[in-house]
């Protein structure tokens, strides 16, 4: 009896061999392919490279299984394939049956391989630079948090146990370091002191808090400072569950080795029970404590505390307490570093020139790292402050290099992100600032800056979207309200921004450089005369902020003679040219000629 038509058409194909060809092309093709993308990745080659060539295999395709079917190769060569008997087809068809992987299979694996390296390819592979691409589409690739983390961890503020409350800044002190010691763990998402610190003899559960923060796991802990012994107990929990992973009780002699001693082995500890991975400083625990001086550990966290706490008096005596803690151990680089940051910090709220704290924070920061090279915190000083003289080569670098040391620190990927906005590298800059946020979420200003950079992007409804999310937060915090009155300006709700301007002005009464953003606003709105009144009487302003509302009034002299004053000056806010405020006159070959001097353009 003959065989089916269908049985006998797979057999033709069998003895005309397209079965085979289809599965050593489908093969070939794949390897190919996955040669080219390695290539293309390698190179950096445009991913229509990679496209081209995934079109031309499956055009071929077909071409090559007809082909098959209508010659064969003979040891006379190439010629045009006999026409099969009866009698052949059957015999074929006898020997494929009962077999368990007919000849069949393989060419259809062949074809499954093609069209699945096809559709990777054109389909699923990601191509953020195909023109075809929507504008919303790039931009939500490029803005989510890159890292993939394989743990994450909220470390809430540490209860102070000791009798006197002035143990307090000792308290945080040791949580600060266990964060700082945690920072250097590559895979933990580590919410930054910013976002614990609100949490502070909370009623928040442990299963909201890990809503809130967006973490699997919570470590609490408290400090008892007694005499000469210092008891810590910590506990790492499950936030989903509730259910205890580690905990441990620390009761030592007081001493600065003791305390070290005991910060680094609970970051290992954490390290093992989250299976994350220690970055190139190295396991703390092997790393020799910073200082063998309690009393220098006294003063160095009292000193951080009053850092923290913001406000001109308490930074001051933040600054007299580092010396006090290099006095007592001139070889405790932490102390050298935290004396260059709070310099830093004061030029940036206007109580020296950069001038005049250059010898100190250059001083203070060769000195930090020449003691401790992988001190990341010292790489992000030093970065902050190459940065504010213009040298932004050097200062990505050191980012690069803090970052690589501390990749938990948010305050490095938020300051970098920053410094990329200047330079116009926005992509860059949305990756920097939504990595912060991922470690940083309840921090006011980093929530701001995110919006910032969609500002600076030019992305305006992106920017009022951020803003007014921080807002919900953040109700009355009057730098998201002067920034969401830029943002409303250049995206043309004149009137809103003129209220979101006032309401800053509102909450920061008499500030300078806000009252000039609100003149910038009305003069965009078309109200010249309150606008100048308003400028007229904000003459402390920074000269950046005059130049701004001499842009959006169409008096680009006047806007060049602010800008000059700025450069003089050296204005903190100089690297932001930026700005879309300036757009009026950034054609004008003036502008060209202030980039070059600030070293934003060559």
């Amino acid at each position: 009896m003959s065989a089916p038509g269908y049985q006998r058409f797979f057999a033709e194909m069998k003895r005309r061999k397209v079965f085979r060809v289809a599965a050593v092309y489908g093969g070939t093709a794949f390897v190919v392919l996955e040669g080219v993308a390695l290539l293309a990745d390698g190179l950096t080659l445009s991913p229509g490279v990679l496209q081209t060539v995934t079109v031309v295999i499956l055009a071929g395709f077909p071409i090559a299984l007809a082909l098959a079917w209508a010659f064969q190769v003979t040891p006379e060569g190439v010629r045009r394939t006999d026409p099969a008997t009866t009698a052949d087809i059957d015999a074929i068809v006898a020997q494929a049956r009962g077999k368990r992987w007919p000849a069949g299979i393989l060419g259809l694996l062949g074809g499954v391989a093609i069209a699945t390296a096809g559709w990777w390819a054109l389909g699923s592979r990601p191509a953020t630079d195909d023109p075809g691409a929507s504008a919303e589409e790039s931009t939500a690739a490029l803005t989510k948090p890159a890292d993939v983390y394989l743990a994450s961890l909220a470390v809430l503020p540490f209860a102070n146990r000791s009798a006197d409350p002035e143990n307090e800044y000792f308290t945080d002190g040791v949580h600060d370091d266990i964060l700082t010691a945690l920072s250097r763990l590559e895979d933990l998402k580590l919410i930054s002191r910013t976002s614990v610190m609100r949490y502070r003899d909370t009623e928040t559960s442990i299963r909201e808090i890990g809503r809130e923060l967006g973490v699997a796991t919570v470590l609490e802990g408290s400090v008892q400072r007694s005499g000469e012994r210092v008891r810590i107990t910590v506990q790492l929990i499950d936030a989903e569950t509730d259910d205890h992973l580690w905990a441990e009780t620390y009761d030592e002699e007081l001493t600065a080795a003791n305390v070290f001693a005991i910060q680094s082995d609970v970051a290992r500890q954490i390290a093992g029970a989250l299976e994350a991975t220690l970055v190139a400083g190295g396991p703390v625990e092997i790393r020799p404590p910073p200082t063998e001086s309690l009393e220098a550990y006294d003063r160095l966290t009292e000193a951080r505390f009053l850092l923290a706490s913001r406000g001109s008096a308490n930074m001051f005596r933040s600054v007299d307490l580092f010396r006090e803690a290099i006095s007592l151990d001139s070889t405790y680089a932490p102390a050298h570093t935290g004396l260059a940051e709070a310099y830093l910090i004061l030029y940036s709220w206007d109580q020296f020139t950069l001038d005049e704290i250059k010898p100190l924070v250059e001083s203070s920061l060769d000195r930090a790292l020449a003691l401790d090279p992988l001190q990341g915190e010292a790489h992000t000083a030093r970065a902050l402050y190459l940065r504010n003289l213009g040298r932004f080569e050097e200062s990505e670098r050191e980012w690069r290099r803090a970052i690589e040391l501390v990749p938990g620190h948010a305050n490095a990927h938020h300051w970098f992100g920053i410094m990329l906005w200047e330079l116009g590298r926005f992509d860059e800059s949305r990756i920097e600032l939504r990595r912060a946020l991922a470690l940083d979420p309840l921090s006011r200003i980093i929530n701001t800056n995110v919006g910032f950079g969609e500002y600076f992007a030019r992305d305006y409804v992106a920017a009022i979207d951020q803003y007014m999310k921080s807002l919900e937060r953040f109700p009355n915090f009057s730098y998201t309200w002067i920034l969401l009155s830029a943002a409303y300006s250049l995206n043309d709700q004149r009137q809103d921004a003129v209220q979101a301007a006032r309401k800053a002005l509102e909450l920061s009464p008499g500030d300078s450089n806000w009252t000039l953003r609100l003149a910038a606003a009305l003069a965009r709105a078309g109200d010249e005369a309150e606008a100048r009144r308003v400028m007229a009487s904000a003459s402390a302003g920074d000269p950046t902020r005059f130049a701004l509302v001499h842009a959006a009034l169409g008096e680009s002299d006047e806007a060049f003679r602010w800008l000059d004053v700025a450069l003089d000056k050296g204005s903190p806010f100089i690297y932001e040219l930026a700005d879309p405020g300036y757009d009026p006159i950034r054609d004008d070959p003036r502008f060209q000629a202030a980039l070059v001097r600030v070293g934003l353009a060559e």
